[in-house]
Order: C-alpha cells, then sequence, then structure tokens
C-alpha cells in the first residue's frame, strides 16, 4: 500500500505480518507528574539461528540482527501531543489540534547525517477524512532548505469506521528542487461487518497492482484471513493467516504460495514476562531461522 492508508493497513497488518523477534527484550516505562510517559526499550538478539543453502547444498550461517537501546517520552493532551525517541533512529512528532476536525503535525527523523521532516495537515468529519503530507530529504550538516521536498502525499477517505472508500495521489520527486519526478495512485475500498474485515485496492505505480484482503474473527480465541495480489506482470501471490489463543499461549502463523512460511509462538509467563519462539523459511532465498526470545514488560499484557 501507498504510505497514507496506513490506518486501515494497521488493521491487517496485525494478522497477515507475522512478527520476526528473536532475543531479550525488555521495556520499563514509567509516569512523571506532568502527565508525560517515558520509556526505555533494550533489545539483544544473540540467540537467532539463521542459515543459508548455497551451491552445492551447502549451507552457511548468516549474521544476526543488531542490537539496540530506545528511549522515548510522550505526552498528549487534548490540544497538543509530542512523542520524542533516540536510537539508531531518532525522531520527534509534534501534533497540534486547534479543533476537533483539524491537526497539523510535523515529524523529523534524523539517522546518520540525513534529516527527514515530514508535514502533514489533516481535516476530519464525520463522513470524510482527508490528509495533505509534505516530505522532505537532506542532509543534516546543510542548512535546512524549504524547497527540498521529496515527496507530497495527498489523501482523501469518504464513509465511516465500517464503511468507506478513498483515493490517495503521491508525488515523488528524483532530486530536491526539482520538478522530475513520478506520480502513484491510489484507491482503495473497504468494509466491516460481523466481526468481518474486507479490502480492495488498485495501486498504480512503477507496476499495477490489484489487491484483496479478507480477515475474520471467529470468536476471542482465533481469527484467520487471506490476502490475494497480482500485478500487471501476472505474478499472483496468496497468502493465508491465522492466529489462535490457546490458554495463556498465542500462536500466530503465514503460509505465502511463493515460498514463504512464518510463525510466531508466544507464551504469557506471568503479566510481565513472555517467552517467544519464532521461526520462518524462506525457499525463494534458500534462507531458514528460528529463534528464541524472552519478552519483560511492565506496563501492558501481551
Amino acid at each position: 500500500m501507498l504510505p497514507s492508508f496506513t490506518q486501515v493497513n494497521s488493521k491487517h497488518d496485525k494478522l497477515f505480518n507475522v512478527s520476526s523477534f528473536y532475543g531479550l527484550n525488555v521495556t520499563q516505562s514509567t509516569s512523571l507528574p506532568n502527565g508525560a510517559d517515558i520509556s526505555c526499550v533494550l533489545l539483544f538478539q544473540p540467540t537467532l539461528i539463521s542459515l543459508r543453502r548455497v551451491e552445492g547444498n551447502k549451507v552457511q550461517p548468516v549474521k544476526s540482527p543488531n542490537n539496540y537501546i530506545k528511549l522515548s517520552m510522550s505526552k498528549e493532551t487534548e490540544k497538543f501531543s509530542y512523542y520524542v525517541s533516540s536510537g539508531s533512529t531518532s525522531s520527534v512528532l509534534l501534533t497540534s489540534k486547534p479543533n476537533q476536525h483539524i491537526s497539523i503535525s510535523s515529524q523529523i527523523g534524523v539517522r546518520k547525517l540525513n534529516v527527514s521532516p515530514i508535514i502533514t495537515f489533516a481535516a476530519k468529519a464525520p463522513w470524510f477524512h482527508s490528509t495533505v503530507s509534505v516530505n522532505y530529504r537532506q542532509q543534516l550538516i546543510h542548512k535546512f532548505n524549504f524547497k527540498s521536498i521529496s515527496a507530497i502525499d495527498f489523501t482523501t477517505m469518504f464513509g465511516r469506521e465500517k464503511f468507506g472508500f478513498g483515493f490517495q495521489l503521491l508525488k515523488r520527486f528524483i532530486e530536491p528542487n526539482s520538478s522530475i519526478g513520478s506520480y502513484a495512485l491510489s484507491i482503495m475500498f473497504n468494509r466491516i461487518w460481523n466481526k468481518c474485515m474486507f479490502e480492495a485496492a488498485c495501486i498504480v505505480d512503477k507496476d499495477v497492482l490489484l489487491i484483496y484482503r479478507f480477515q475474520k474473527q471467529v470468536n476471542q480465541q482465533w481469527s484467520f484471513g487471506t490476502s490475494f495480489q497480482l500485478s500487471n506482470t501476472l505474478q499472483p501471490k496468496l497468502q493465508v493467516a491465522w492466529k489462535a489463543k490457546l490458554g495463556k499461549a498465542v500462536i500466530h502463523s503465514s503460509i505465502l504460495f511463493d515460498g514463504i512460511i512464518e510463525s510466531h509462538y508466544r507464551k504469557q509467563i506471568n503479566k510481565d514476562f513472555s517467552m517467544i519462539i519464532t521461526g520462518s523459511l524462506d525457499h525463494q532465498k534458500n534462507l531458514y531461522q528460528l529463534g528464541f526470545g524472552l519478552d519483560y514488560d511492565n506496563i501492558k499484557l501481551k
């Protein structure tokens, strides 16, 4: 999907995207007297076994992901909110809400010596939601130039939570301060009924892509869904995913019929501590992974 349909996409991603967490994850959060929340996340990933099959059916190990530490602070009021984080990528998000229908936000992401500011204007009514985002890209060591636009994103959605349709127009610039670039268009329809969620979309970018996604929550214990994509190159992509809760354990699995199988098992030990086992098979890349994880979170149940 193109970027600004993320609110709808996130509902499907919870089912179709199987997380691949390996190692020890520690999340410690606290609240300040002024209402702000501070959290610290430490992720150590030494418990991943990753193998790749190469020529001659030989197997070689693949380097494991890096460890990282992330610090963040956030606060939200009726008229204003902010979020600040630092780690491998640092970011600042400021949002102002003059009234219940209009919001203005600015986000700055910093990675190495590159800075990526994003300014977004949003207007919302009971049957209407529209956003305009302007993305910038430049090096941190240079003076900021308001003409260094990398992309402009315009999205409009009509309808309510259970029914909606909309379109998105995205303009990408090859070089900042240049009118040369490319356009992308996305049209989407979504419907929610009887614990079912359906979405159909058409994306015209470098290729033309048709997307269908459906999921159903059978009961509080398990849900399943199917996803189908077809491009103008006539290469179909079918996915089946399911999530089941068995007591204090959750099993989340996905099968992509082009050769990718993923599974995630999480066992709740107590209110703060979970044990995780994940695995994936990617037959296209001849990559096989198995990992073990421990997750500590002092705020919310998993």
